[in-house]
């Protein structure tokens, strides 16, 4: 790893890099190349050296490979065998089928945006630019890298696809590390079905990436207190991946630190642990710098962005806030999360009695706690999805819960019973669940509606994601401005008789009612999740347009 960070630091020339970044939307607008892609590759030079450096170095100090001879239940070493092997296989292809009804469902407005401003323009572009928030760097590189030969639903999704189904057999690893193989498999089967963990599986966006990251660094976490070989490297490794992935995936390491220097505080045996710990994220810090490099100018650009300036952005006080907290239930529907939540706090009952259990779930909520201080430190603001790495602690929660249950039940009754009551309301919800944005759904019947050459009034936020199903298929979208902001009486008189409308709730009663004053009805309206209010969309006609 260290010579690979010197190769590509030393030996590939700055220029080479700044070619391979280059956005040819921002390069065609600016006529050069911007600023901020040159300094991100000359920087990238910078940090290479020094990431090569640490990983070459690090590993060679005394006592980091030190092999751990504990062998005890608590701390499980054998291998997998064949058995075990084939049903984590079974269980993860049983996974897959919740995930893949929903797979071929629109591409929503996010998706959308992150495909045409990163993706479609390849790998070096992904990886190097960040003018748009949509972008989650390594997903979209990835994104890049499938969708050469072209882009549907399913081939963008897949990346995501891959990650949610692989985080049921490293939950089950997790959940073995935090005490035994019963807790493994329940955790594996929990998140194999839930809700949120399914949605961000066949998302197009970096959020399944950070859930499999977070269960692996999380698990590399518990190795390293354990002392086991290459933990150190493997927990750098994934929390690189995980960062690189969304940047809200800082605060899991953060949040494992904490965890990790409090415990060392309190018992002087944690203090080998607390300084691998440390060392694990000096080259997971560096590291990340390095493949963060090219888009950090950008990022300083932009950074007043990642300020709630206007007091309508995302908070914890409010939507947001209250679905981040059903998060640790699994679902985000109300109802849904109630039999998680119930589970979660037995859970939190059980962690009181095994301390390593209680470990594994004070490093995923230190995360959580972390993302809370440095948000409202930082006036920030926040999406529940950008918390999906909870999904780790909640997992835990209600496997402890579920076995608690279990434990305490001499006919065995009560645990099955609960989680077959658990899975069933999470399926439930899932079932009912309307499409997230279902924009493809309402332009398929607008173009039959309307026609293939007819044009369209485009109302929804500035970037014209629609356009991505109209594109030589029609019919043929005309913009009208933030939300339909410069809809007027006369544009309305001579313009289009159709509307397609994204966003309505958001749409103004000014705005509303001038259609409606120009003979404009709702023909239909297609329901979606999307922010918990403002996914649906809606056709708009004139009747004797219709």
């Amino acid at each position: 790893m260290g010579m690979s960070c010197l190769v590509l630091a030393i030996l590939v020339p700055t220029a080479s890099w700044v070619d391979w970044f280059s956005h040819p939307v921002r390069v065609d607008r600016l006529g050069e190349i911007p600023a901020e892609t040159v300094r991100g590759a000359e920087l990238l030079a910078i940090t290479g050296v020094i990431a090569g450096l640490c990983w070459l170095t690090i590993p060679l100090l005394p006592g980091v490979h030190r092999r751990s001879t504990d062998t005890s239940p608590a701390t499980p070493t054998r291998p997998l065998d064949r058995r075990t092997l084939l049903t984590l296989l079974t269980l993860t292809a049983i996974a897959a089928v919740p995930r893949i009804l929903r797979i071929g469902e629109s591409l929503w407005f996010d998706e959308i945006a992150a495909l045409l401003s990163s993706s479609a323009h390849g790998i070096g572009p992904a990886l190097g630019n960040y003018h748009t928030l949509a972008n989650h760097v390594l997903h979209s590189a990835v994104v890049a890298w499938i969708v050469e030969s072209g882009a549907d639903e399913i081939s963008v999704r897949t990346p995501a696809l891959v990650a949610g189904l692989a985080s049921v057999p490293a939950m089950f690893l997790l959940g073995r590390s935090a005490d035994d193989d019963r807790l493994g498999w329940i955790a594996a089967l929990v998140i194999a079905f839930m809700p949120i963990a399914i949605l961000e599986s066949v998302e197009s966006r970096g959020y399944a990436f950070m859930i499999l990251f977070a269960i692996l660094s999380t698990h590399q976490w518990m190795r390293i207190r354990d002392d086991r070989r290459w933990s150190i490297e493997a927990y750098a490794l994934f929390t690189v991946l995980g960062c690189w992935s969304h940047l809200v995936f800082v605060v899991v390491p953060i949040g494992h630190a904490v965890v990790t220097l409090t415990l060392g505080m309190k018992d002087p045996r944690e203090r080998p642990a607390l300084l691998h710990t440390l060392l694990a994220q000096v080259l997971a810090a560096v590291t990340t710098l390095m493949v963060l490099s090219p888009i950090i100018p950008d990022l300083l650009r932009q950074r007043s962005q990642f300020v709630a300036l206007d007091g309508d952005e995302p908070s914890w006080f409010g939507p947001e806030g209250w679905h981040a907290i059903l998060g640790l239930g699994g679902s985000w529907i109300a109802w849904a999360a109630l039999p998680g939540l119930a589970l979660a706090a037995v859970g939190l009952t059980e962690i009181v009695r095994w301390p390593r259990l209680r470990s594994a779930v004070l490093a995923g909520l230190a995360g959580g706690f972390v993302a809370v201080v440095i948000t409202l430190g930082a006036q920030s603001w926040i999406y529940a999805r950008f918390l999906v790495f909870m999904v780790v602690p909640a997992t835990l929660l209600i496997a402890a819960g579920i076995r608690g249950l279990g434990d305490f039940d001499r006919r065995g009754i009560v645990g099955p019973t609960a989680t077959v009551c658990l899975l069933a309301v999470w399926t439930i919800g899932l079932y009912l669940l309307p499409p997230k944005q279902p924009i493809r759904d309402a332009i398929v019947d607008l173009r039959t509606l309307a026609g293939e050459d007819a044009s369209v009034w485009s109302v929804g936020l500035l970037e014209d994601v629609a356009g991505f199903y109209t594109a030589g298929r029609g019919p043929r979208l005309v913009p009208s401005g933030l939300l339909g902001s410069t809809l007027d009486a006369r544009a309305l008189d001579v313009g289009p008789d159709h509307i397609l409308m994204l966003y309505p709730s958001r749409v103004s009663p000014e705005v509303r009612q001038r259609l409606l004053d120009a003979g404009f009805e709702i023909h239909r309206r297609y329901d979606g999740w999307l922010d918990w209010t403002h996914g649906d969309v809606e056709i708009w006609t004139r009747p004797a347009a219709g």
